[in-house]
């Protein structure tokens, strides 16, 4: 498990603690993460999360934003709180 494993289960678990269940987050979030790791990048960008976001190319705007929504708050949630070092970009595109 890396460090954006980590700070995602930190994450959940704080949410969770909040009464929020974030199944279907958890899982794209996931497939996020492990998409960002097969790129090789050092540091997670709002290039990375868009890319992301809009596959498949043939989905609807509302799968798009579902995908983005869920990665918006992940890193949104590590500019902030200081997560992953080094990990996600300052923040802009995110706020």
């Amino acid at each position: 498990m890396n460090d954006l494993h980590l700070a995602l289960a930190d994450y959940l678990n704080l949410r969770r603690s909040l009464g929020y269940k974030l199944r279907r987050q958890e899982k794209l979030l996931n497939q996020f993460i492990k998409s960002f790791l097969d790129t090789g990048a050092p540091t997670i960008t709002t290039q990375h999360a868009l890319t992301w976001a809009c596959q498949p190319k043939n989905a609807c705007n509302n799968w798009w934003s579902c995908r983005l929504s869920a990665v918006r708050g992940e890193l949104k949630s590590e500019v902030v709180y200081g997560g992953v070092e080094g990990g996600v970009e300052g923040g802009g595109g995110f706020s």
